[in-house]
């Protein structure tokens, strides 16, 4: 196919699934490696390492065998047709002990892979067979030889293992992950200017280059969509197991959304700074943290699902759950903390935590205790995040750890309180006159660097709108650090050095209704728990306590994540344009699970049959696929019915819109967001115009919709908001 002919067309490579017929699995198979791969230039740099040039042009009617760690070079273009399943190759087959399977996409790259609901691409390991959009449900098969990092953290083989692929279990760690690195501004330790920093990736032969970072935050790798990894995490250097999406400096220009991880041995997803943003995230088996920000991440993420699974292996951090989110704000050293802030947003996340409160680990072969890890939310070393609307439950040791070194005089104000009492005004004022700030005097660096809505916020830092269930140590320990002092035993981990865990100590909360609380002067969290009769913040969850490798935790075993009581309309308004307004906390709204019909947790019965309200699009491919068209259905839009043209509604209060049964919440002042309601199938193409005096119209999205009617903005369609995004006179929306 011709791969150029696509790009023109927008970068996608997609199609409508509707009527189209069944085929079984590919039985054709192409090697990613240069004895035998076909599909274009390529060539080995290192061992079991190899860089793709040129364009390639991935199809379903093929699977790619990635043969070790394959770099998609500076300059190049890979293409990945929906449905095309993708298989990191383990290291008994490589040769190389640290290099699985995996692809990673290098600065100046451009990678377009947008899956469907019916077709999504997937990532995963040699012997998977759960394919349901090419009739294949999953079932128990006869694993080839596997190496594998024993509960001792020795590596074993493991030969004619079975697993089976049509239920949810603990398989993980088979092969690497996918990584993609960008050129917006990162910090790093021992540097202390902006656009200095750049981020190797981790594991990578330091001399090949392979890293994240630079001066454009607008920076674009191109587009990825309806996206599955499953069963990575491999080493590629001891104690660095890859995570299962991760990024580095990538650009608010790449379109990330409708991406799940499943059954990773480290981190699920993983930003090293940058400016991305992302939406209808999950994250199912975790090994680590289930969301990890680092090196200065401004970007913003909404829709976050994420459920915490002990995987039977070595411990906490390697294969059973630590973290919901942590955020860190640089790597080890202040002073590369100091010129870069990370004033990161994320809205409507859920996570639902193991509830345990000892772990069982294993260092170096020999089994230790860890007390305390299982935290929701983490923050330490700088971090500014401003968290809206989520639900924070089933965590056994506090919902929140947020960093108060009192009396550590650093470069600046590194410890996170500080954040949560200083307004946005008080960010670094810096100069870097190179890339995409040149000739930008230090003002204008700073709104260059934070103004996409981190200077219109009250505080740099917040957690407002979020129910916090079941995290009976409280929203904020009580204890004090540092490690051997007061009561600082029940945290281990506790250590007033960087990078080793959060100093805590006393006074960060008041107990009693948060009154006067310094963290929640807007009085909007709500603590709830399991003693509370229906206030669950969900539709459903299912656990019961297991023990494994003497770790005794609680297992999910079937979940509706949609908002349920206090959280069906507790959200509070954000002011941010990027954001779908919603009137709910978590990730779901009442009625429609998003996760539904594209998600591999989903095929194997984590969540049951869709109750009413769901929209689910099942599907099938043949192959090859043809085409140039995305995908939109109301599954992608049904939680922003209540949004439309950037207003939140609310039940009740203020005065009802004439005609409607919705009230607008007072206050609110978000830009509108052109919106359209379209009433007829077919393909549409979406242009816009970056002026009206003289206009010259560009092509900005062309799709297919195969479900009327459907009311889309601007962001649905795009990814994004565009500039001029509330003034329909600049774009045109045609049917072909």
């Amino acid at each position: 196919m011709n791969g150029t002919k696509h790009l023109v067309v927008g970068g996608l490579f997609a199609v409508a699934m509707a009527g189209v017929g069944m085929a079984a699995i590919p039985a054709s198979v192409i090697n990613v490696r240069p004895s035998d791969y076909s599909g274009g230039s390529i060539a080995q740099v290192a061992s079991a390492t190899y860089r793709l040039s040129g364009t390639h042009n991935w199809t379903s009617n093929n699977v790619y065998k990635l043969w070790g760690v394959i770099l998609l070079g500076d300059g190049a273009t890979l293409n990945i047709q929906p449905g095309t399943i993708i298989r990191g190759v383990n290291i008994d087959r490589t040769g190389n002990i640290l290099r699985p399977g995996m692809l990673i996409c290098e600065r100046g790259s451009k990678i377009y892979a947008n899956g469907t609901a019916a077709a999504p691409i997937c990532m995963t390991d040699e012997w998977d067979n759960n394919f349901w959009w090419f009739g294949s449900a999953g079932s128990t098969v006869l694993q080839d030889n596997w190496t594998y990092t024993d509960v001792a953290g020795v590596r074993n083989p493991i030969t004619g293992a079975s697993y089976n692929y049509g239920a949810i279990g603990d398989h993980h760690g088979a092969w690497g992950g996918f990584v993609m690195c960008g050129k917006a501004f990162v910090n790093w330790d021992d540097l202390n200017t902006l656009g200095s920093g750049e981020v190797g990736v981790e594991g990578i032969d330091s001399n090949l280059g392979v890293k994240g970072g630079g001066s454009d935050d607008n920076d674009s790798n191109g587009e990825v969509s309806y996206f599955q990894i499953r069963y990575g995490g491999y080493v590629l250097a001891p104690t660095k197991e890859i995570n299962g999406f991760t990024t580095y400096g990538v650009g608010r220009g790449t379109k990330v959304h409708h991406i799940e991880v499943y059954n990773n041995i480290d981190d699920d997803y993983e930003w090293f700074g940058g400016t991305v943003n992302a939406k209808y995230l999950v994250a199912t088996g975790v090994g680590d943290d289930i969301f990890d920000s680092d090196c200065g991440f401004r970007g913003k993420n909404q829709f976050l699902l994420g459920v915490q699974r002990d995987m039977g292996t070595k411990g906490v951090e390697s294969g059973c759950s630590d973290k919901g989110m942590e955020m860190d704000g640089f790597e080890a050293k202040p002073a590369g903390g100091a010129y870069l802030y990370p004033c990161s947003l994320w809205a409507n996340v859920t996570l639902i935590g193991l509830g345990y409160t000892d772990c069982k680990y294993y260092a170096s072969g020999v089994q230790v205790t860890q007390h305390n890890r299982n935290v929701g939310l983490s923050m330490r070393d700088n971090a500014s995040p401003r968290i809206y609307n989520s639900i924070v439950m089933d965590f056994g040791a506090a919902a929140t750890l947020i960093e108060n070194r009192a009396g550590i005089d650093l470069t600046g104000d590194m410890n996170v309180t500080a954040h949560f009492t200083q307004s946005p005004s008080s960010l670094p004022d810096v100069t870097y006159n190179g890339g995409a700030t040149a000739g930008m005097d230090a003002a204008a660096v700073k709104e260059y660097l934070y103004g996409d809505g981190v200077l219109r916020e009250e505080k740099e830092a917040s957690i407002r709108g979020t129910i916090f269930y079941n995290c009976l140590g409280g929203i904020s320990p009580n204890f004090v650090g540092p490690i051997g002092s007061g009561t600082a035993a029940n945290y281990d981990w506790v250590s007033s050095s960087y990078k080793t865990g959060p100093w805590i100590s006393t006074g960060l909360r008041s107990y009693s209704g948060f009154t006067n609380n310094w963290w929640d002067g807007n009085q909007d969290l709500t603590q709830l728990n399991d003693a509370t009769p229906g206030y669950l913040p969900i539709r459903a969850r299912v656990h019961a306590l297991t023990t494994k490798l003497a770790t005794t935790s609680y297992q999910v075993s079937s979940l509706d994540p949609r908002a349920a009581n206090e959280a069906v309309y507790g959200a509070i308004p954000v002011e941010d344009q990027w954001l779908t307004p919603v009137r709910f906390c978590g990730a779901m709204g009442p009625n429609n699970n998003w996760a539904k019909g594209w998600t591999t947790i989903d095929s194997l019965g984590l969540m049951p049959a869709a109750p009413g309200g769901d929209v689910v699009v099942g599907g099938s491919v043949s192959a090859p696929l043809t085409g140039t068209t995305s995908y939109i259905t109301n599954n992608i839009t049904t939680t922003v019915t209540n949004g439309v043209n950037g207003i939140v509604y609310a039940p009740n209060g203020g005065t009802p819109i004439a005609g409607t049964s919705l009230t607008p919440v007072a206050g609110i002042s978000i830009s509108p967001v052109v919106t359209y309601t379209i009433t007829q199938l077919g393909v549409y193409q979406l242009q816009t115009t970056a002026s009206l005096s003289p206009a010259s119209w560009t092509v900005l999205k062309t799709f297919t919709v195969a479900s009327v009617p459907v009311t889309v903005n601007l962001t649905d369609i795009t990814g994004a908001t565009p500039p001029n995004a509330g003034d329909s006179a600049f774009f045109k929306l045609i049917k072909q």
